[in-house]
């Protein structure tokens, strides 16, 4: 514990420096863009935060990113208590609200609210947005329990979509599959599709990710050529045959 303790007070006061230096070559002017995440625990009520401080070091004119960790969110998640929480944050790490000239996070109304009671200006983040528009299309639920970025009249229009769930449990397992076969991996990366010089690497859908289950369904959409003629050959395995999808199958997921 003693340990833990000391190398938590170096990585602090390292970032501490870093963050003093290039706030003082900036001298006063707002440097820094902020990007923000709050999530609640599994099962718990405990929720997390995690804040990334970016920006142009000067001395170097090269983006710089500043993770300051994952931080206990205590309270009620209302925009005030966030708002607060950030900006104390801030303060721990020697940094001023006015230090920041940009803010990004998911689209959560309470969190848009509570960055717009700063004077930085706020950015919607894309790939937040996507990951909603992909479960709304799908027919899912947002990772928040519902589409903040949706209207309610969508929301309820959409309904569920059997079909385009067994694709995407079909696509998730092959992907599983070919991560873990060296067998099944091996006979996708050495067929010889037509339009393709090399293969492709799929791409792993991490629920915790945004816009992770659209860059999985989107590269296996662009590679589905390749996998096409892997079910056709006699050494897959019938472990992968179950995952085979058709062109009708991709057809209703475009």
């Amino acid at each position: 514990m003693h340990h833990l303790i000391e190398l938590f007070v170096r990585v602090s006061d390292s970032i501490k420096h870093r963050l003093t230096t290039v706030k003082r070559q900036f001298q006063g002017l707002p440097f820094a863009h902020a990007v923000m995440d709050l999530r609640t625990e599994e099962h718990t009520q405990r929720s997390f935060g995690l804040v990334v401080i970016r920006f142009v070091d000067p001395t170097i004119t090269f983006m710089q990113v500043v993770p300051q960790g994952t931080s206990l969110f205590s309270g009620r998640r209302i925009s005030d208590m966030i708002s607060r929480w950030f900006s104390e944050l801030l303060t721990y790490f020697g940094l001023a609200v006015g230090d920041v000239a940009s803010t990004t996070t998911d689209s959560s109304a309470k969190v848009q609210k509570a960055m717009r009671l700063l004077p930085a200006e706020w950015v919607l983040s894309v790939s937040h947005a996507l990951h909603n528009s992909v479960n709304h299309a799908l027919g899912g639920a947002s990772a928040s329990g519902r589409h903040d970025d949706v209207p309610h009249s969508a929301q309820r229009e959409t309904g569920e979509k059997p079909a385009t769930k067994e694709l995407v449990k079909r696509v998730r397992k092959l992907v599983g599959l070919f991560e873990h076969s060296e067998r099944s991996s091996a006979i996708y990366r050495e067929l010889v599709a037509e339009g393709e010089d090399e293969a492709r690497s799929l791409v792993s859908d991490v629920t915790t990710r945004w816009r992770s289950t659209y860059d999985t369904l989107a590269r296996s959409y662009t590679v589905y050529n390749r996998l096409r003629h892997i079910f056709d050959t006699a050494d897959i395995g019938a472990r992968a045959l179950k995952c085979r999808s058709s062109s009708n199958d991709w057809n209703r997921m475009r």
